[in-house]
């Protein structure tokens, strides 16, 4: 007898933040927004050169979007908004979630991309925390 198992191939998934908020996050082991009603991700692992909304945000973790999708909805989105957007390729994916809610997702977390020059290095995690002059995207080691 055999047993199939299927599931979503949704693969790596990037979610990108400032270094001021990853200190919350990686004591809270999750994320959640205070101002929307879903959880945002890319599939872009280089979300900064999509628009100037981004250039603070240093910090990109990375996680496993097909142990996400086991157990959250992943939808995409698409932001008709902006000319570089559409550009460059945002590629958002979104976990629908209550504001002000965490959405413990760490289970699935496989590192963390610091931009060099941030001055503060003195976090500690359960993943791999690099520090890095660009982003690149995510190999398995």
């Amino acid at each position: 007898m055999y047993i199939i198992k299927e599931a979503k191939q949704v693969g790596i998934l990037y979610h990108f933040t400032t270094i001021n908020n990853l200190e919350d996050i990686l004591k809270s082991k999750g994320l959640k927004s205070d101002f929307f009603d879903y959880i945002s991700f890319t599939r872009n692992f280089n979300l900064q050169k999509t628009s100037d909304y981004f250039k603070d945000h240093k910090v990109r973790l990375t996680f496993d979007g097909n142990k996400l999708s086991n157990k959250y909805k992943i939808e995409p989105f698409i932001d008709n908004v902006g000319k570089i957007t559409r550009k460059y390729g945002e590629y958002e994916e979104r976990i629908l979630w209550p504001s002000g809610k965490l959405l413990p997702c760490f289970f699935t977390l496989k590192q963390i991309d610091i931009e060099k020059g941030i001055s503060r290095e003195d976090f500690k995690a359960n993943v791999p925390i690099n520090y890095v002059w660009s982003f690149k995207p995510y190999r398995r080691k």
